[in-house]
């Protein structure tokens, strides 16, 4: 095992390297939002191309997450952060001179493959460097930095927009990815013998999690929590700005704003829901996420009656919340999926998770965008917050720690290890 009471500053340093990449790189993943309006506009779009696009951006990392995490497992975290950042950089320069609703979608497509290996290399170097009672914490903060990212993206993105155009925006983007890439790859290593220590692990077949097959139910419902809440991110997160601008009747810029709320929610929502399955649930994941989905469906609910005039005392706290949890789900399950393999296939099982995660994230907004054209934003809203609520009330009621007891049973005591929350599993 890591002596993980070595270089305890160190490991707070690498946490802060990984918070920095994933903040440039999730500015430009998720810039379509606030851009939206401009390129609709601009390129002449309705909601349901407009939601096309944001499937590009997701469904590019669709079919490639698992080879890359697959590959962070056997080139290691550095590598491929300069590949995925390289990728990222190259289109969004690509972006900066498309002018039709083609050349965008094949660019942001580029953009999904290169994203596809932000997840699984980011939560592999947090895995090598942080112990199991502080993981959800660490992985909470790390991925803050898509929130951080996407809220300062929602504040200065229009404003780039107005002021040039949407392409100009996203040059910027691919300036800001090629420096976060170059102190990624130049500051970041792992720890001395970690990748011996893995081989080792490996070899010997043994690991640090509880064992759980890649392919087994567990990781199935796993990776259908990522397709779910998914959806409801990429759908919030596209539309949200559209909605408050038509509906609520806001300034662009005012919606954008809202838009860096939700954000801002979902990049306090991350540690914090890491806090309250490490401390609170005393490690069980099932528990808070769970929770978390179901007051993200209530939150939906509430968004979709919200009518023009609403008194912003009421909605800015409702956006926020939304945020907090439809955004901040991630950690959760990340921890959750890798606890239950290995820690030497974190990032497989990153790799899986993601590519669930970003099919929600691609399929998602179409689907909210064909609902918003034939029934209007109420509709699409309860929709989705239906299947939140169904979906939450699911885990609730799925067994998992009886079935990891059930499977721990076939083993003896001295292979049996502890699932995190005390249930025992293999």
């Amino acid at each position: 095992m890591l002596d993980f009471k070595q270089n305890r500053t160190n490991r707070w340093q690498i946490l802060s390297i990984l918070l920095l990449f994933m903040a440039a790189v999730c500015l430009g993943q998720f810039a379509h939002g606030p851009l939206s309006p401009f390129i609709m506009q601009s390129l002449n779009l309705n909601k349901t191309q407009m939601g096309t696009l944001a499937m590009a951006v997701f469904g590019g990392g669709v079919f490639t997450t698992l080879l890359s995490g697959w590959l962070v497992d056997i080139l290691g975290v550095k590598k491929m952060a300069l590949v995925g950042g390289a990728l990222m950089a190259a289109a969004f320069i690509g972006l900066f001179w498309a002018h039709t609703f083609t050349q965008t979608f094949w660019l942001l497509i580029l953009v999904g493959i290169g994203f596809g290996t932000i997840s699984p290399l980011t939560n592999k170097g947090v895995f090598l460097w942080f112990p199991s009672n502080e993981r959800a914490f660490a992985l909470g903060v790390k991925q803050s930095g898509s929130g951080i990212g996407t809220a300062i993206g929602a504040f200065l993105l229009p404003a780039l927009a107005l002021h040039y155009n949407w392409n100009t925006a996203y040059g910027f983007i691919g300036l800001t990815v090629i420096i976060a890439t170059s102190i990624t790859f130049y500051l970041y290593h792992d720890p001395t013998g970690a990748e011996k220590e893995e081989l080792k692990r490996v070899n010997n077949g043994k690991h640090d999690g509880i064992g759980v097959s890649i392919w087994g139910n567990e990781m199935m419902i796993c990776s259908a929590c990522g397709l779910i809440l998914g959806m409801a991110q990429g759908s919030f997160t596209t539309f949200l700005t559209p909605f408050l601008k038509e509906n609520v009747n806001m300034p662009v810029v005012m919606a954008g704003s809202c838009l860096a709320v939700a954000q801002l929610g979902g990049t306090i929502g991350r540690p914090v829901w890491g806090l309250i399955s490490d401390y609170i649930f005393q490690g069980n994941r099932k528990r808070a996420f769970y929770l978390l989905t179901l007051i993200a469906g209530l939150q939906g609910t509430i968004l979709a009656f919200t009518a023009p005039g609403v008194s912003r005392i009421i909605l800015i706290p409702n956006v926020f919340l939304l945020g907090a949890t439809s955004m901040a789900w991630n950690a959760l399950l990340f921890t959750l999926a890798i606890e239950l393999t290995s820690q030497a296939k974190a990032g497989t099982a990153s790799g899986m998770i993601t590519t669930a995660n970003f099919a929600g994230l691609g399929f998602g907004p179409p689907l909210f965008g064909y609902l918003v054209d034939i029934g209007g934003y109420r509709l699409a809203f309860l929709v989705f917050s239906l299947g939140l609520i169904i979906w939450g009330l699911f885990l609730a009621w799925w067994p998992l720690e009886k079935r990891l007891a059930r499977r721990n049973s076939h083993y003896p005591p001295a292979r049996a290890k502890k699932y995190p929350g005390g249930q025992l599993s293999r």
